[in-house]
């Protein structure tokens, strides 16, 4: 379609590959081959759930549930049936799913020859909500029906950083950014004129690229407000034209964008071409890689669509061709502006398996999972930590996982740990509100459909709640039984929970609370004096600002000034503001009543407070110096004086010592009392030194430091810096020295 480039980047790389696990049977085998493009498959990275689309039907599953290990001896083309999953039926056969940002929504495209396109939206929370056994959606968007045609979602997707926003292209041309709350809302439209085949948003949502039938790429506002535009390559001619296929965002001046014959041929193979825009410094035209066909096409009778997928942290494109069964990467190179294509081995390669007479199988669906924590095995002398899963749905209903091993130098595990999915919080249909298609209801109350052959169909287990924590969200069998052999007792499969944590704090969005500070007693609360004295030193339980502790002229102690970090329970000391000016009081009349002579070394040793002895560098926000005290005592007194703000805000440990000091001061001002006052002070510091966490791990780097610093020393030792013999030192002197002699006679020569 396009110029042949005299070279196309590519990189034979070893040190990637894609090692399968066990197959698994999503649904059976088709009577015919899927034609129209369709995105049968989603994945939930934050709650650990894979979601599979066929026909008129929506299978949830847990992902782990998924990634079964090939076992040595076993055959790799032994496909596993009857996963357990919850299946919720649609009235109308569904060929696109995608999920909200937040993982909490999910879209259901459908369509029927009698009521057209629509979109129906649940909430994932629903799935494992016992209380509702009918999923019903929140929501439908209803495509406009022209006379004699039906426009079909040829491509969505959701907003990467606001979970209630989407765009779709229909097949029509036109495009639309809606809103979804309990109801669906039109932010913005573009007609069908503007003939638009694919959106994507930006990697941050602020932009939407909407790729176009005469092979421009066009950025918009969210209000779908035009801002800029890629032009269309130039080796795409006008006498052979070439429209967008599909695009990609991959970062702010690159995208990956697929053209297809403008014509719309089946038998022309698309191509993937890299746009490197410049930037605003640079004063360059687009640059554009063409990679040609990175996915050999073996099919001329779907529609052509490529699923792209983008692995950040890693800076690689996956590609996957619904006319093809293998997946290409490509790589950004080391310069950071080119783009090149790995060449794998051919053991190391992702491709879809034949079905059982021989014909190939091609995807309707591509997702990567984050999730797996299962070491690789890739020898019996290597292991490998885990790695994410490449995941893809084929036409014959098998979903062929692969773990993505990037053993470059510098790469970092990209794995995350699932949460439990909430049970509380999913929003309730709202069907008035909701536009639905004005034939026969698309959805009766939907109900679990009866167990097919081979097939596992599950409603949500009782959610679990221990000790007021997060409730644990489970599938679990409960009337519905498989129709193989039934195990002894009901399988179920519980979500990782979280019980043991307090939910104190409001959940956002719907979903779980999680504490952030430790529970406080309700003697704490009650007396916030003595919790402030006497509490440990390990308990976050207030925090100190720049000014949360002040002292007026008077001597009262005034309210904190800022407020305390989320979470933390914050102590108010000017709730008991009576309180401590009696107190405060106290200490002062105490030091003052000492004798001159006793001064800041003898009459208050206690209260002697070394800069060491101030609060962990977590807290570090400096306190307010407290103001000098009357103007008739002397200056060692006024010294001592300030002290006691400092013990009621320094390490909570030694609170309790600087409570009790007063009295001693009073009752015996001797000398030995103090030194031994001082003496238990200095032990507990040193005690409060070995338990600080800041402490330790600054002891930690010192050792560690030294350790390297001895490895280096080692290392040196052995090292020799000679270079070259004595002998060798001497002819080089004696040949340097005939040089200049020579360079000396040639000057005298040529003058």
């Amino acid at each position: 379609m396009g110029d042949d480039m005299d070279h196309i980047p590519e990189r034979e790389m070893k040190d990637f590959q894609f090692r399968a696990l066990k197959k698994v049977r999503i649904f059976d085998a088709p009577d015919e081959l899927p034609k129209d493009r369709s995105n049968l498959l989603t994945v939930s990275n934050k709650y650990g759930l894979v979601f599979a689309g066929y026909a008129t039907e929506v299978r949830i599953f847990q992902t782990k549930d998924l990634l079964l290990q090939n076992e040595a001896g076993e055959s790799p083309n032994e496909i596993v049936e009857n996963v357990q999953s919850v299946l919720v039926p649609m009235k109308f056969p569904v060929h696109h799913l995608a999920l909200s940002c937040d993982n909490l929504m999910i879209s259901v495209c459908m369509a029927s020859s009698d009521c057209g396109s629509f979109i129906g939206f649940f909430d994932v929370r629903t799935f494992a909500n016992q209380a509702k056994q009918q999923k019903r959606p929140i929501a439908f968007h209803k495509l406009p029906k022209e006379a004699g045609s039906m426009a079909l979602v040829s491509d969505l997707k959701w907003n990467p950083a606001n979970p209630c926003m989407l765009a779709l292209c229909a097949s029509d041309g036109s495009v639309s950014v809606l809103q979804v709350t309990d109801t669906v809302k039109v932010h913005a439209t573009l007609p069908a004129s503007v003939g638009a085949t694919s959106v994507c948003w930006s990697p941050k949502g602020k932009q939407l690229a909407v790729g176009k039938l005469n092979g421009t790429v066009v950025q918009y506002l969210p209000n779908l407000q035009e801002k800029k535009t890629i032009p269309c390559p130039p080796f795409y001619k006008a006498d052979n034209p070439a429209k967008v296929l599909d695009v990609f965002w991959v970062g702010t001046y690159v995208f990956t964008i697929v053209y297809a014959a403008a014509d719309g041929t089946l038998e022309t193979p698309p191509e993937l071409v890299m746009a490197v825009l410049p930037k605003k410094e640079e004063k360059r035209p687009e640059r554009f890689v063409n990679f040609m066909e990175p996915c050999y096409s073996n099919c001329n009778e779907r529609q052509h669509h490529y699923f792209l997928n983008y692995v950040e942290d890693w800076d690689l494109v996956l590609a996957a061709s619904a006319a093809s069964t293998e997946v290409s990467i490509l790589s950004r190179q080391g310069d950071q502006n080119n783009w090149e294509m790995w060449v794998l081995e051919d053991s190391s390669r992702a491709e879809l398996p034949v079905t059982d007479k021989s014909d190939d199988t091609l995807p309707v669906g591509v997702a990567i999972d984050y999730t797996s924590n299962t070491p690789i095995t890739i020898s019996e002398e290597k292991i490998v930590g885990p790695a994410p899963v490449l995941l893809l749905l084929s036409t014959d209903g098998v979903l062929c996982p692969f773990h993505m091993v990037n053993q470059n130098p510098g790469v970092r595990s990209l794995i995350v740990a699932p949460e439990p999915l909430p049970t509380e919080g999913d929003r309730t249909p709202k069907m008035p509100g909701s536009t639905a298609p004005s034939s026969a209801a698309p959805f009766p109350p939907p109900k679990v459909e009866t167990v097919p052959a081979g097939a596992v169909v599950l409603t949500p287990a009782v959610p679990s709640v221990t000790g007021g924590g997060v409730p644990a969200s489970s599938f679990a069998s409960s009337a519905l039984k498989p129709t193989g052999p039934a195990p002894a007792a009901p399988l179920q499969y519980s979500f990782p929970s979280e019980a043991s944590k307090p939910a104190s704090c409001p959940s956002l969005s719907g979903a779980a609370g999680f504490s952030f500070s430790p529970a406080s007693s309700t003697k704490a609360a009650s007396d916030p004096l003595s919790s402030a004295s006497l509490a440990p030193a390990s308990a976050n339980s207030f925090s100190f600002g720049s000014g949360s502790f002040k002292t007026g002229a008077d001597g009262s102690a005034g309210p904190p000034s800022s407020a305390s970090p989320v979470g933390l329970k914050q102590q108010s000391f000017g709730s008991v503001a009576s309180s401590v000016k009696v107190n405060l009081t106290e200490k002062f009349t105490a030091v003052e009543s000492s004798t001159p002579s006793a001064g800041s070394a003898q009459g208050s040793p206690m209260f002697s407070f070394t800069p060491k002895l101030m609060a962990p560098v977590s807290q570090s926000t400096p306190l307010p110096a407290a103001p000098a005290p009357s103007a008739k005592a002397s200056t060692p007194t006024s010294s001592a004086a300030a002290r006691p703000a400092q013990a009621a805000s320094a390490v909570p440990g030694l609170q309790k010592s600087a409570k009790i000091s007063p009295s001693v001061s009073k009752s015996s001002p001797s000398q030995g009392r103090s030194t031994a006052s001082s003496a238990g002070m200095e032990k507990q510091v040193h005690q409060w030194k070995e338990s600080d966490p800041v402490i330790a791990g600054i002891r930690e780097e010192i050792a560690h430091f030294q350790k390297e610093m001895e490895e280096l020393k080692s290392r040196t030792a052995k090292a020799s810096f000679q270079v070259g013999s004595d002998e060798e030192k001497k002819m080089l002197k004696t040949d340097s020295n005939d040089l200049h002699t020579f360079i000396l006679e040639i000057k005298e020569t040529t003058e």
